[in-house]
């Protein structure tokens, strides 16, 4: 199926993908690191970030931590926005972005973006011509759609493990003085609906 070109897609609009692995993503003054960049006066953006400026400019996640571990040859970063919601990037070709309510909405993964919609996943990739960028969205079959959905369950289960055990080497934290994210995190997991449940869009809330 194709959609529109890519500057007016149907993600909310303050968000716009780019097939960057890394970009730099703005979100109403915030920042924050995805595979996924927002639009300023209907142009993707294209800024891109150093590793070393992910947890400095993920401003849009409130509180927000960068850790290596063992499992994971990059690093793994992850945070909540104000409401809650959180967002894990685990390297530059895996992300998983939640609701405050724990339904997965958004994300990317080998080279895909991941949406929500209806509560289901689709995909969309990017197909350009000489003169626009269009969205191509692709239906998953039932098959697929639960394989993402075990192996995202799979990779928030390490990212548990890892912390619960403090099985991990902290590179940055930006948290309020009232904030724990470690244990904020654990509690989030433990509480996580399993099988994870898919929202009905790909919007915050």
């Amino acid at each position: 199926m194709l959609l529109a070109d890519a500057s007016c897609c149907e993600f909310p609009n303050e968000w716009r993908p780019n097939a960057s692995a890394l970009v730099a993503v703005r979100c109403e003054g915030n920042y924050e690191q995805a595979h996924l960049a927002c639009s300023e006066s209907g142009t993707m953006a294209r800024e891109e970030l150093e590793r070393e400026d992910l947890l400095r400019e993920a401003t849009g996640l409130v509180d927000r931590m960068e850790v290596t571990v063992p499992w994971l040859d990059e690093p793994l970063v992850w945070g909540f926005r104000r409401n809650g919601a959180p967002s894990f990037f685990l390297g530059q070709n895996e992300v998983y972005q939640f609701t405050s309510d724990g339904e997965f909405r958004r994300g990317y993964l080998a080279g895909r973006l991941l949406k929500a919609e209806e509560g289901r996943m689709v995909f969309l990739h990017r197909e350009r011509t000489d003169e626009n960028t269009f969205l191509v969205r692709t239906e998953m079959d039932d098959a697929e759609h639960a394989a993402i959905l075990q192996q995202m369950a799979e990779q928030l289960s390490r990212i548990q493990t890892s912390l619960e055990r403090t099985d991990f080497q902290e590179v940055g934290r930006v948290q309020s003085q009232s904030v724990d994210v470690v244990s904020d995190t654990v509690k989030w997991l433990r509480e996580l609906q399993h099988p994870i449940q898919v929202a009905n869009s790909p919007r915050v809330r």
